[in-house]
């Protein structure tokens, strides 16, 4: 005979199964977890070629003048290479 505040198992399980699902969206949406951010600023998985940069020295389009040879590129401020590196995008 159960009584009215005895909690079963499938409840137990099904808030776990919640709380799991709301510290996940929570990291997602404060930045912490960078499971789609790594893709859309990635300078190489958007068609770009990371080019050495010596600031100082030059500008970041003249760094990506020189690392073009056969093909024209642009400076891509918004997509990121390793330090000391810039991201060139090709002409479109």
């Amino acid at each position: 005979m159960q009584k009215k505040g005895d909690l079963t198992l499938g409840v137990i399980v099904s808030a776990a199964l919640v709380l799991i699902v709301l510290v996940v969206l929570t990291l997602i949406f404060t930045g912490r977890l960078n499971l789609f951010q790594g893709a859309v600023t990635d300078c190489v998985k958007n068609n770009g070629i990371c080019a050495n940069y010596f600031e100082g020295t030059q500008t970041p389009q003249e760094a990506c003048d020189d690392a073009s040879i056969t093909q024209s590129y642009t400076y891509a401020a918004d997509l990121k290479c390793s330090t000391g590196n810039v991201c060139c995008k090709k002409y479109i």
